[in-house]
């Protein structure tokens, strides 16, 4: 037997999925949210296929489904079952095999080729190797030529994946139950593999048969965790970071333990520690090992058992009944059934009164804050990627939020990445701006004043401009509108889309490049040179460097000679600006997410930055993904609020006051909130202290954490969620229906559109019934909220990723946005925009678009026609070779008052600053 979870059905409930090896089929059990379960009707089964051992899944076929994936030992192949969506599944009609791999004994899946679709590798226990299928993104396979082998090493029983050396690729861990070892193979990035030189081994540690992975003592590495049945123990390895390991001097036991057959992670005590369970098949227990923090454990008093159940082979975990605490599920193959033990909160089980069996069985990318109901409290916005949709939450002044009931989309719109927010069309509303990663363009969302809102028609594109990843916006062009930036990680330039005062927008002829900056992944504003126009300042993550554009006053941009890299500072993935000295000049802030560290540009005359010597880093934390600023503690000094998503949680690092930081000793994070990728700040609760809100992205909800007044805080108890939204990737704040409170926008990427959150003026939000959406708009990456049609009302901007476009939605005046209003502008073939924002680039006093084109490695620029409507084109400017923006930002870095653009550029790991972009 084997045992797996999944929502198969899209209720948002963790499932159970169930191989049967001795009837050669697959079970179900539905939960039905209170940590029971209702089992399916119908087994899954294959003609062809005989006796299922391992069970697995994964989207294979790029639906946003749990599809089904089972290795059948005695017929040599691996089934696919694809999910419908109401958990019933179809079986492809051609198991897949290789020829000479015999005896498929686990199966696990992760994108091992970095093209965002999930393969699957297989350990073949007869042949003593290891294959990999490649996706072709419908759910069909092509096998690797060649399967994987380590001299010596026989009998794979158990694998999985992690990324063991930091090089952002998933590498495969092999339990080779013949030879009593474990094999590492490291991942080339193309789904290729090279053997590690030495297996590894612990004297007296025998069999083999379960291996997983966690970062046990919280260096932001991946250990090795391994269940040796032959010697009824379990092995720890601790990873030195390149990918060599080092065995903890004692093995695991647990008294009365034996045969130690599967082993999972989780923080069961919710310390933020990764704990060990543990399946012992000959006893009939499974055991529970508490982590201290430094890779050590302690072993449970007492193992669980349930009456009646004999021989567990299978064990995962998940929040079975919704009380944010990871529950224990196990597969009982001798007594052919599945136990349930439910999580107390502090470590402790309770089983549940009956195992399930089955007659006949014989397994937020983003948030920000804004006022959008006009009622004086900061309401959040979050963007869903995977569902294509931004929700808001209303504060309710307690900082507690509700969610509104619709969230916001547009028709075709795909994969929101990133949220603004600023009055587009004049109207003294905070409109929502949304970057669709999938359809490559930006979508605009325009507030009718009560927190609901009208999608533009036609996104925001810019020809050539692919992977918007960033959205922000700021007045380029001194024409007093909000103006669009979005940074494009596709095409590694950053588009401009120029406001008409009416939220309407027209990109900028030339997106925006720097030679050799590549993938600028995010953007932000600045006037750095103290000019008085707003410079763009983008972070490249492939080229690991910060770029700076300089804006001429009137929307056009110069990029910065040089970008700036700090050594061993690689992939940066997310730039904002503070002043962190005091000395009245706009500092950088980078987060790395390669190296796990934030890097400081210090500005120490206009328009030039020095790097501080030291990252900030911080033990504990993995793959910063956003950061933010705000004064903390009251000293009168811009702090950095860092997200990371890889160690689920939130660092704090105070400023001296001379632009050197001291990290805060405990992280924020909350119990079954994970992968945070979008941090903003905003007074929630009304006591005018800034409080800190988190989306994250896998878990599908919103944290708030309040502020006591003395730079510490508190969990809110309640994760915001919206049952149909997942994936927020980019979130931010703006009254959009003059309530004087902060609402928030949110774009969702996977259901391309964009939700609004009313805030009560509490802390509490309601989410607005109809998410924005624009017909032929996909995959919204980034947002901002600007007023663009000059009706003092903020619209909202989207970047639409696989559309190739920016979407406006025009503000009505009550927080509402028609979808008739909403548009798309700036349609650029294949420029993937990544990241938007805007600002007034050609000194009109009306906001343009600014867009980072990621595809075609430009940003572009939409001038604003005056009534919120934008050119087709953008005016684009290169981002520079094999740059890919990602982020895009626009400020005054140079002090004369001509707008500048920084876009931020992944693939050349640099930023460029255009210096006076002007149109």
């Amino acid at each position: 037997m084997s045992v797996t979870i999944a929502d198969v059905n899209g209720d948002s409930k963790a499932d159970i999925i169930v191989a049967y090896s001795s009837s050669n089929n697959i079970g179900i059990f539905l939960n039905s949210g209170t940590g029971t379960f209702t089992a399916q009707a119908n087994l899954l089964t294959i003609a062809s296929a005989t006796t299922p051992v391992s069970v697995t899944t994964g989207d294979v076929n790029g639906d946003s489904k749990a599809d089904i994936i089972v290795a059948y030992s005695s017929s040599n192949n691996i089934g696919v079952f694809l999910n419908s969506g109401t958990g019933t599944f179809n079986a492809q009609a051609n198991p897949l095999k290789i020829t000479g791999a015999t005896r498929p004994v686990s199966v696990t899946t992760h994108d091992v080729n970095g093209d965002n679709k999930a393969d699957i590798i297989v350990a073949y226990s007869g042949s003593n190797n290891v294959g990999v299928f490649l996706n072709s993104g419908t759910g069909t396979f092509t096998a690797q030529a060649n399967p994987l082998t380590i001299a010596g090493a026989t009998t794979p029983v158990s694998l999985t994946t992690a990324d063991v050396n930091l090089d952002k690729y998933p590498d495969i861990i092999v339990a080779y139950k013949g030879s009593s070892n474990v094999g590492v193979f490291l991942n080339n990035g193309t789904g290729t593999f090279t053997t590690q030189l030495a297996t590894l081994e612990i004297a007296g540690a025998t069999t083999p048969v379960s291996v997983t992975t966690a970062d046990v003592d919280s260096d932001g590495e991946a250990d090795i965790i391994v269940a040796y049945s032959g010697s009824n123990n379990v092995a720890v390895f601790l990873n030195s970071v390149t990918s060599t390991f080092t065995a903890q001097a004692n093995l695991l036991t647990m008294a009365g333990g034996t045969t130690p057959v599967s082993t999972t992670t989780a923080d069961v005590n919710g310390d933020g520690k990764a704990d060990i369970i543990v399946a012992y098949s000959a006893s009939n227990k499974v055991g529970v090992f508490l982590n201290s923090g430094a890779g050590t454990f302690t072993a449970q008093a007492n193992p669980l058992t349930i009456v009646g159940t004999t021989t567990p082979v299978s064990v995962t975990t998940a929040d079975l009944n919704a009380d944010k605490y990871p529950d224990i599920i196990v597969a009982y193959n001798g007594s052919i059934n599945v136990g349930v033990f439910l999580n107390n909160g502090l470590g402790s089980f309770s089983a549940q009164g009956l195992p399930i069996s089955i007659p006949g069985a014989t397994m937020l990318t983003y948030v920000t804050t804004a006022d959008v109901n006009a009622d004086l409290k900061p309401d959040l916005i979050v963007a869903y990627s995977s569902t294509g949709t931004v929700d808001i939450f209303l504060a309710n002044g307690a900082g507690t939020f509700a969610a509104t009931a619709t969230a916001l989309t547009i028709a075709g719109a795909t994969t929101p990445v990133s949220v603004a927010t600023a009055d587009l069309n004049a109207d003294s509303k905070p409109d929502i701006i949304v970057a669709y990663n999938g359809s490559n363009n930006v979508g605009v969302f325009l507030n009718n004043g009560v927190g609901a809102f009208t999608a533009q028609p036609t996104p925001l594109t810019i020809p050539g401009a692919t992977g918007p990843a960033s959205v922000t916006t700021a007045d380029l062009n001194g024409d007093k509108v909000a103006d669009i930036i979005v940074a494009y990680s596709g095409s590694n330039n950053v588009g401009i889309f120029l406001n008409s005062g009416t939220g309407t927008f027209t990109a900028a002829p030339n997106p925006l490049t720097i030679s050799g900056a590549v993938a600028p992944v995010s953007v932000t504003t600045a006037d750095v040179n103290a000019d008085g126009a707003v410079d763009i300042i983008v972070a490249y993550n492939n080229s690991n460097s910060v770029g700076i554009f300089l804006n001429s006053g009137a929307g056009t941009f110069t990029p910065e000679s040089t970008t700036f890299t700090i050594s061993g500072a690689i992939a940066p993935a997310s730039v904002t600006t503070a002043d962190v000295n005091g000395n009245g000049k706009p500092d950088i802030i980078v987060t790395y997410s390669g190296s796990n560290n934030i890097g400081i540009f210090v500005s120490t005359v206009i328009a030039t930055f020095t790097a501080q010597a030291d990252f900030l880093t911080v033990t504990g934390t993995k793959t910063p993904a956003s950061v933010t600023e705000m004064d903390v503690n009251a000293d009168g000094h811009a702090d950095i609020i860092v997200a990371y998503s890889a160690s689920n949680n939130v660092a704090i690092f105070l400023n001296s006051g001379t632009g050197t930081f001291t990290a805060e000793a405990n992280f924020l994070a909350i119990f079954g909130a994970t992968m945070p990728v979008s941090v903003t700040t905003a007074d929630v609760n009304g006591d005018a202290k800034g409080d800190i809100i988190v989306a994250y992205s896998s878990s599908n909800n919103v944290g708030v954490f309040l502020h006591s007044g003395t730079g510490t805080f508190t969990a809110q108890a309640n994760l915001l969620t919206i049952a149909s939204a997942t994936t927020p990737v980019s979130v931010t704040a703006a009254d959009v229906n003059g309530d004087g409170k902060a609402d928030l926008i949110v774009a969702y990427s996977g259901s391309d559109n964009v939700g609004v959150f009313l805030n009560s003026g509490t802390g509490t939000f309601t989410a607005q019934a109809n998410p924005l959406a624009i017909a032929g708009a996909t995959t919204p990456v980034s947002l901002t909220a600007a007023d663009v049609n000059v009706d003092g009302k903020t619209d909202i901007i989207v970047a639409f990723k696989d559309s190739n476009n920016v979407g406006v939605f025009l503000n009505s005046g009550s927080g509402t946005f028609s979808a008739t209003q909403g548009a798309t502008y700036g349609t650029l073939a294949n420029s993937a925009p990544m990241s938007v924002t805007t600002g007034d680039m050609n000194g009109d006093g009306k906001l343009d678009i600014i867009v980072a084109n990621s595809g075609t490695n430009e940003f572009g620029v939409l001038l604003n026609n005056g009534d919120g409507t934008f050119p087709v084109a953008q005016v684009v400017f290169s981002a520079g070779a094999g740059s890919v923006p990602v982020s895009v930002v626009t400020g005054d870095v140079t002090g004369d008052a001509r707008p500048d653009v920084v876009v931020a550029n992944s693939d050349t790991n640099a930023i460029g600053v255009f210096i006076d972009v002007c149109i």
